[in-house]
């Protein structure tokens, strides 16, 4: 793994990403300042990429901050599955966002 401080694109499950990636301590935080893809994929394999990627760089939390238009990385049932708790800390930057979100679940 590799730390993004400068905002890079990724392709995860057939979805891509747009943001941060950092090894903070015990915690890798992700920021996600857009995401978009996904068709013909279930976001819970992105979910699951994501855990996979933090437990891999040796992480004790994965925390995900989002200011994100779509709605599939904030679904409440899907995270629920996976352990994450979601709060919501402010509104998009984006408009006709959903909000921003931090999204955080030990390892």
């Amino acid at each position: 793994m590799r730390n993004a401080v400068q905002p890079i694109f990724e392709s995860i499950e057939g979805y891509v990403l747009f943001g941060t990636k950092q090894l903070i301590g015990n915690s890798f935080v992700r920021r996600i300042a857009a995401l978009g893809g996904g068709v013909g994929t279930s976001p819970a394999k992105l979910v699951s990429a994501l855990v996979n990627e933090a437990s891999a760089a040796g992480a004790k939390q994965l925390t995900i901050v989002a200011d994100i238009v779509n709605e599939q990385l904030t679904n409440p049932r899907i995270l629920k599955r996976f352990g994450f708790t979601i709060v919501k800390i402010g509104e998009s930057a984006i408009e006709n966002g959903i909000g921003k979100y931090e999204i955080t679940r030990l390892l």
